[in-house]
């Protein structure tokens, strides 16, 4: 159960480290500071929760993450550039997380499709939708115990 706690705190560190950060979305900040709350509330889900009863997240709890730096990407262009279809069919390419503007080529992408990382949905493309969906399908704001 320490162990639970230590994580949960560490977790705790890691959001308000977070926080501090400049970034994107000062309008989702409320739903963001609303969920750790409730997470660190409720905890980690067990498999005494009926949502979660077939999931141990045990491994989850005992693993310390940290946000991905970018990445050097320069390697990659030799191994990416044998798998392009074509110059006008998509390629997104993702390191580490992290989408590579320079090896993408995102050009072509049909009438109606737009890609961008959550950050520029946040910031300005498209921040009517982003702020439609994020924080409201998963229920986070209630833990059934059965």
């Amino acid at each position: 159960m320490t162990e639970v706690a230590e994580m949960t705190d560490q977790y705790l560190s890691l959001f308000e480290k977070f926080e501090r950060l400049s970034g994107p979305g000062a309008w989702f900040v409320p739903v963001r500071k609303a969920a750790m709350a409730r997470f660190m509330e409720l905890g980690f889900p067990t498999t005494a929760d009926e949502d979660w009863r077939y999931t141990n997240v045990a491994s989850v709890v005992g693993t310390a993450f940290a946000a991905s730096k970018p990445s050097n990407d320069s390697g990659l262009a030799q191994i990416i550039e044998p798998l392009r279809i074509g110059s006008d069919v998509p390629l997104l390419v993702v390191v580490n997380g992290r989408v590579s503007q320079r090896l993408s080529s995102i050009r072509t992408l049909p009438q109606g499709v737009r890609f961008a990382s959550l950050r520029q949905a946040m910031e300005q493309e498209d921040r009517p939708s982003a702020a439609t969906w994020l924080g409201t399908l998963a229920t986070w704001t209630t833990r059934l115990r059965h």
